[in-house]
């Protein structure tokens, strides 16, 4: 989890900074950090969260595809599909 906890970090970092070449450079971290958690890139439903909430006022779009693949990855392994989940992607739906 130390992995995710950076992951979310890298995304807030970048959701926060104003230089766009840094803010650039965080979203690569970001990215790279996600990547490294697992030998399947992004197999992880919660790194699908963490990148919807990094990609959010970039890109609407995408944060919900996200958002949405995160949502089938928990229905496929038959976990609980998180609360903020859904509150997450009834948000992202407004603003498309």
């Amino acid at each position: 989890y130390v992995e995710l906890i950076l992951a979310i970090l890298a995304a807030n970092t970048a959701l926060e900074e104003t230089d766009p070449a840094k803010k650039k450079t965080v979203f690569e971290e970001f990215n790279t950090i996600t990547r490294a958690i697992s030998d399947n890139t992004y197999d992880n439903p919660e790194i699908f969260i963490v990148k919807a909430h990094a990609i959010e006022g970039k890109n609407a779009y995408k944060s919900l595809q996200a958002l949405k693949h995160a949502e089938s990855m928990y229905r496929e392994s038959c976990d609980s599909i998180p609360l903020e989940l859904f509150n997450k992607k009834g948000n992202m739906l407004f603003k498309l």
